[in-house]
């Protein structure tokens, strides 16, 4: 945007002394472009500068205002308008604000993007990261506040908020806009700045280990990396703390780097073994095969993650991020009792593109325990690093166990944080609740599992993804209160002696033999492939970290891709089933071994049917043998079922897009149950039209 000379200088009234008028109206008329500032601004030349640097519609950084905080939930304590702030130690936290002015005559978008450089025009801006950097001096830190409860203690506060324009710093009686603060986010949300207003943002941000003494850093705010001006803040480091010793003490000699150690199940020094062996550390008996501990203050134990001079990262972690940078040191196959590591090496890369997904992303470095939605209705980042799953000072080794409610968690989720609900009527969502892992935690595996995939969290949008890529609510699905459902939360509706003869029955996958009381995890369908060998028991170690097979799915599902005109009945393509399912009633089309007396001629004996494609997005399409995601597209539960699709609700029974009702395209399936054993569909699949036909 070009400004005009007359607003220039009622701009330039407002920050500079009245003998520099004449000189930035000189300026301006005569078009000629200051220099890029080097240091602060100052003067009329520096304000022209700005304006015409500025790439946000003219919108420029007049004034910033320095706070340090003197300690957790402390309240800040702001510095003079433009103040350096200098004496700033090694781990210190600050906010710095900034006052922001659009001169201009149309509102203008800001992107807030927080930069810094040592001091000296020879060093370049970089961004302030979101989470400590090796090598960064700063970072964008969240600020812990007073506990809400009114306790004495602290719990972290939000990520973004609101700054009233009453209790501006630095106002100057213009027309001013609500602000901006964020707290562990760089850059800030954008915001529209209406012509001729002003407003501040404020960051909060730590001083690193990595800040050099007696070393000036600057910052400065831009529009997403454009610059808004010259003004820049200065903050010094001071001088390293002075060690003293107290009485009796000596000063030590300096040594080489500790070098690693492996332990194994016997000889001299050991502290971890894998065994049963118990040690009393104070009043508490520890297993040693829990490494995690628990263990008193004093054990050497806490070593092996830990180091009080020498630490790498944060919480005087011996790995810097991503956390499992420290958990696969002995989780790679050489420590601990899981290769964790290798999993994550030989896994298929996520397209989140295509929602085609194989592995928990636990190796990216992340800042956010949720899918959280902060006050600007912005959706947080979606992860799952180790700690999101595993409390390292808590977890056990032990298994969980089968209730009517659902399994227990595994020792393996102990003190982790997750989600419980108390459900309503069909198809509607639970009341959630949320269990911090201490003072309330976990007692059933799929809580967890809800902390991500639940509505209680804000779940990716489905807009512009086809079907069978949906991300749905698992605790509207999974209510017991559904006509049907996988039995997580509660055993199944179908106790027919046909479903108890299928999970009695036999495969060539088969891994398990639950009965129609029985209730399942979440992980015996979505866990690392590997773990089916050697055969596991219900409660084992069934980690979902990766998977060969799309969705982290514990074997072959095929769901997405229509069998081929030509194609034979494949055992493989429903393998997950059948490690709970007898194959028999699939592979044979005389089978009677369930209650749709043609399941195998559907997936046996369709070879050639229909002229349709393979995609199963696509209505009408087919052209071969069924697969069983076309009659039950929605595994965990109907109730999400498509469209206006007329269903019962029974028997997992619901209808893929490429399923149309009998006049075709534009029209919806239906099925209704009328017994036990008999039912009646009304549809057109693989290019065959279901007149009601009963069975």
């Amino acid at each position: 945007m070009k400004l005009s000379s007359s607003t220039v200088a009622r701009r330039a009234h407002r920050v500079l002394p009245a003998q520099l008028l004449a000189a930035v109206a000189v300026l301006v008329a005569l078009s000629v472009p200051a220099p890029a500032p080097v240091g602060r601004a100052a003067g009329a030349q520096a304000l022209v500068a700005a304006i015409a640097a500025s790439g946000s519609g003219g919108v420029v950084v007049e004034h910033h205002v320095l706070a340090v905080l003197p300690a957790p939930g402390s309240a800040a304590v702001y510095q003079a308008v433009d103040a350096p702030l200098p004496e700033v130690g090694r781990y210190q936290v600050l906010r710095l604000r900034f006052r922001l002015h659009n001169p201009g005559d149309a509102s203008a978008t800001v992107t807030p993007l927080l930069e810094y450089r040592r001091q000296g025009a020879q060093s370049p801006f970089v961004v302030v990261p979101e989470r400590g950097v090796p090598g960064r001096a700063l970072d964008a830190r969240r600020e812990w506040v007073r506990s809400p409860s009114g306790g004495a203690g602290t719990v972290l506060g939000p990520r973004s908020a609101s700054l009233a324009a009453v209790g501006f710093l630095m106002a100057d009686g213009g027309t001013e806009v609500t602000g901006h603060r964020s707290s562990g986010r760089n850059p800030d949300h954008s915001f529209a700045l209406p012509a001729g207003a002003s407003t501040e943002q404020e960051f909060t941000l730590g001083v690193s280990a990595y800040a050099e003494y007696f070393t000036t850093y600057e910052l400065r705010l831009t529009d997403a990396g454009t610059v808004l001006g010259s003004d820049l803040a200065t903050i010094r480091i001071g001088r390293a703390p002075v060690d003293v010793l107290t009485p009796g003490q000596r000063q030590g000699v300096a040594v080489g780097a500790p070098s690693a150690r492996r332990t194994t199940e016997s000889g001299d020094g050991v502290r971890y073994r894998l065994n049963a062996q118990v040690a009393s550390f104070g009043t508490v008996a520890t297993v040693l095969s829990d490494v995690h501990g628990p263990y008193s203050v004093t054990a050497d134990q806490c070593a092996k993650c830990h180091r009080t001079h020498t630490a790498q990262g944060r919480n005087l972690l011996t790995r810097d991020l991503p956390q499992a940078t420290l958990c696969f040191t002995c989780h790679d196959g050489t420590g601990a009792s899981r290769d964790v590591k290798t999993e994550y090496t030989g896994a298929a890369a996520n397209n989140p593109a295509d929602r085609a997904y194989y592995a928990h992303d636990g190796v990216t470095p992340s800042n956010h325990t949720l899918a959280e939605k902060d006050e600007f209705g912005a959706v947080l980042d979606r992860h799952s690093e180790c700690g999101d799953c595993h409390n390292p000072h808590q977890a056990r080794g032990s298994d969980g166990s089968q209730t009517s409610s659902g399994w227990t968690a595994s020792g393996r989720l102990s003190g982790i944080s997750g989600i419980s609900v108390t459900n309503g009527t069909a198809g509607t969502a639970p009341t959630y609740a949320f269990l911090d892992g201490t003072a309330t935690p976990i007692t059933l595996e799929y809580q967890l599992c809800l902390k991500c995939h639940s509505g209680y969290t804000v779940l990716p949008s489905n807009a512009g993804y086809t079907p069978s890529r949906y991300v749905l609510d698992k605790g509207v699905e999974l209510n017991p209160g559904n006509g049907s459902f996988h039995p997580v939360e509660a055993a199944g509706t179908n106790a027919t002696a046909k479903m108890a003869g299928s999970l009695s029955g036999t495969s060539p996958y088969k891994l398990w033999n639950f009965s129609v009381s029985s209730t399942i995890r979440c992980t015996q369908c979505h866990a690392t492939g590997s773990a089916r060998t050697p055969s596991p028991s219900p409660g084992a170690n069934l980690a979902p970290h990766t998977s060969a097979n799309r969705g982290i799915l514990l074997a072959p599902y095929r769901d997405r891709v229509l069998s081929a005109a030509a194609q034979p009945y494949a055992a493989a393509d429903f393998a997950l089933c059948l490690l709970c399912h007898a194959e028999a009633p699939f592979a044979t089309e005389t089978a009677t071994g369930t209650n749709f007396f043609y399941h195998g001629k559907h997936v046996t004996k369709l070879q050639g049917m229909g002229s349709g494609g393979t995609d199963i997005d696509t209505p009408g399409a087919g052209q071969g043998n069924a697969i069983c995601a076309e009659c039950h597209f929605r595994i965990h539960s109907p109730v999400t079922a498509l469209s206006s699709q007329s269903l019962s609700g029974s028997r997992l029974v619901s209808f893929a897009p490429d399923v149309t009702g009998r006049g075709g395209v534009g029209t919806q399936p239906a099925w209704a149950k009328i017994g036990p054993t008999t039912g009646s569909c009304a549809l057109t699949c693989h290019g065959f039209t279901h007149e009601d036909e009963s069975y």
